[in-house]
């Protein structure tokens, strides 16, 4: 997987991941809401994926964090600038938490399967009956992501093409799963520190050697 981290829009640089022909681009547009649109030419108006592994660590680690964070309920960490105190942290986040868990509040149940591990996210552009569908998996050591169109017309509707084209939209004012739409941001302020693994300056993690070495494994063996 090759990432690159380009231009700036709103303050915020674009994050493009690449694997082969698939693009996953993460960007600001002008309304300062968060976009999500993968790409590939060879496919037509049908599912299209993208799988996060342990090759760059700081980014398996962001969509890690991401998970326990929706998991957990964690919408208010000690990163948040309004939130400059433990005790406030901690209280809004008990808050959260009760809301979530005892009066499902938030719309939780639909965007999170406990037992399955799969986060859905239905794109805010338009109703969900419109609106093409975002799926997150945590399957052993790897994130899948599923990107859905919903119908050649929706797809043209949503700002996606059908021809290799989903965007998924994170509203950061009315969403419809406010408050978790701050976690996907905090994924993606993590990602604009991240760098690519082909990088000079690049440090190798844990997360990457292991990957590598049983990587190397699996191809010793075939």
């Amino acid at each position: 997987m090759e990432i690159v981290i380009s231009g700036i829009n709103n303050g915020f640089k674009d994050i493009t991941l690449i694997d082969g022909n698939v693009r996953l681009i993460m960007s600001i547009y002008g309304n300062g809401d968060l976009y999500w649109t993968i790409t590939d030419d060879s496919k037509l108006i049908k599912n299209m994926f993208f799988t996060i592994t342990r090759e760059n660590g700081a980014v398996y680690s962001a969509f890690q964090d991401l998970f326990a964070d929706i998991e957990n309920v964690n919408v208010c960490t000690l990163d948040d600038d309004s939130f400059n105190y433990n005790y406030e942290t901690k209280k809004y986040n008990i808050i959260y938490r009760e809301k979530t868990f005892k009066y499902d509040f938030y719309h939780y149940s639909e965007l999170y399967d406990i037992e399955n591990k799969t986060i859905t996210w239905c794109s805010d552009e338009f109703s969900h009956d419109n609106a093409n569908i975002l799926k997150i998996r945590k399957i052993d050591d790897e994130f899948e992501l599923e990107f859905i169109p919903k119908s050649i017309l929706s797809g043209f509707i949503n700002g996606s093409s059908n021809i290799g084209r989903v965007t998924i939209k994170f509203c950061n004012s009315g969403s419809y799963y406010a408050p978790f739409n701050v976690m996907f941001m905090r994924l993606f302020n993590k990602l604009q520190l991240v760098d690519d693994v082909k990088d000079i300056k690049h440090q190798v993690s844990i997360d990457e050697y292991m990957y590598n070495q049983n990587k190397g494994k699996c191809l010793m063996k075939r």
